[in-house]
C-alpha cells in the first residue's frame, strides 16, 4: 500500500474508502494512516470509522452462526457473552424479518467492536450498518452488549436496515428507513414524544426531517432532559412509521418498501421521490399527511 502514489489526497481516501468498503479495513487503515484529514476535517469521519473496524480486525476471532450469518468479536472482552447473546441475537433478528415478512437471504457480518475502540467521540456511538461487498456489516459497540435489552433493541434497529435496503434496493427516503428501524428496535422514547406533544421539540416537515438525518449522521444523547437533535428526528420517523403501521397494519409497511421497485415518471422527472410514490400508491396519501396525521394522533393520546 506505502508503494502507491496519488496525485491528489482525495483520490487516496476514495481508494481507501473502496478498500473499506470491500472489509478490507486493514488495508483501508494502512492508506489512511498515510492521510490528513482533509482541510476542514471532512474525513475525520471516515478516520475514526476505518480505525474502530481495523483495531478489532486485529484482534479478532469469526465464527459463522447461521447460514446468513457470521460473527466477528475479540474472545478477551466477548467471549463469555457469546452463546448467550448469539442466541439472542438469531432470535431478534428472525422476529424482525417476520415482521417484515422477509426470509434472511442477504449476508451479513456482525461485528462487536473492540472495547478501546470506543471513544466519547465515536462517529457512531450506538452501532450502525455498513453496505459492504461481499456482506452487509453490523458493527456494535463493546457496552451496548453488555445489556440485552439494548443489545436487543440495537440489533433489530441495523438489521431492519438490512432488510429495508434489501427489499427497497437501497431507494427508500432516510426518513423511512430510519423510521422502520426505529419503529422495530422496540418501545419508543416517551420523554421525546412528550417533547413533541407539549411542543417543546419541533416537528419537522418531510423535507426538514430528511435534511435533518441525510445531513446530521450520528447522534448522541445528551443527558435525561435534553437530546441531540438527531436522536429527536429518529424518534419522529419512528412515530410516523408506527402511525401507518397501526393505521394500515405492518404488513403495509412492506408493500411500502417493495413499491419503491416499480417504474415511476415523476421519480424519473424528479418531480417526486420513490418514498413518495410507494407512499401514494400503497396508502393513497404522501409522506406530510402521514406526518400530519402521525401528529394529531400523538397529540391525541396524552
Amino acid at each position: 500500500m506505502t508503494g502507491e502514489v496519488f496525485p491528489d489526497e482525495s483520490i487516496a481516501w476514495d481508494r481507501a474508502i473502496a478498500l473499506y468498503d470491500q472489509d478490507k479495513v486493514l488495508e483501508a487503515s494502512a492508506l489512511a494512516r498515510q492521510l490528513s484529514v482533509g482541510a476542514w476535517g471532512e474525513y475525520i469521519a471516515w478516520w475514526r470509522t476505518i480505525e474502530a473496524e481495523a483495531q478489532t480486525r486485529k484482534a479478532v476471532v469469526v465464527l459463522p452462526i447461521a447460514d446468513w450469518a457470521s460473527l466477528e468479536f475479540v474472545e478477551d472482552e466477548f467471549g463469555s457473552l457469546r452463546e448467550e447473546r448469539v442466541r439472542l441475537l438469531l432470535q431478534v433478528c428472525d422476529a424482525t424479518a417476520r415482521t417484515l415478512n422477509w426470509h434472511h437471504k442477504a449476508a451479513t457480518r456482525f461485528t462487536i467492536l473492540l472495547e478501546a475502540s470506543y471513544t466519547d467521540f465515536a462517529t457512531h456511538p450506538e452501532g450502525y450498518m455498513a453496505e459492504k461487498d461481499p456482506y452487509y456489516k453490523i458493527c456494535l459497540p463493546m457496552y451496548v452488549c453488555e445489556d440485552p435489552e439494548e443489545f436487543a433493541s440495537a440489533v433489530a434497529h441495523e438489521y431492519a436496515h438490512v432488510i429495508s435496503t434489501e427489499i427497497a434496493d437501497g431507494r427508500a427516503d432516510r426518513w423511512l428507513e430510519e423510521g422502520i428501524s426505529v419503529w422495530l428496535e422496540g418501545e419508543p422514547n416517551e420523554e421525546v414524544l412528550q417533547m413533541f406533544r407539549d411542543k417543546t421539540m419541533g416537528w419537522h416537515s418531510v423535507e426538514s426531517l430528511e435534511q435533518l438525518l441525510e445531513g446530521g449522521g450520528a447522534f448522541n444523547e445528551i443527558d435525561d432532559e435534553e437530546f441531540d437533535s438527531v436522536y429527536v428526528g429518529y424518534q419522529q420517523a419512528g412515530a410516523v412509521v408506527r402511525h401507518i403501521a397501526g393505521l394500515f397494519g405492518a404488513e403495509k409497511i412492506t408493500e411500502i418498501l417493495t413499491a419503491h421497485l416499480r417504474a415511476n415518471l415523476g421519480e424519473s422527472l424528479g418531480l417526486i421521490s420513490a418514498t413518495e410514490s410507494a407512499l401514494l400508491h400503497v396508502t393513497g396519501a404522501g409522506a406530510q399527511t402521514h406526518f400530519s396525521a402521525a401528529y394529531q394522533r400523538l397529540a391525541q393520546s396524552e
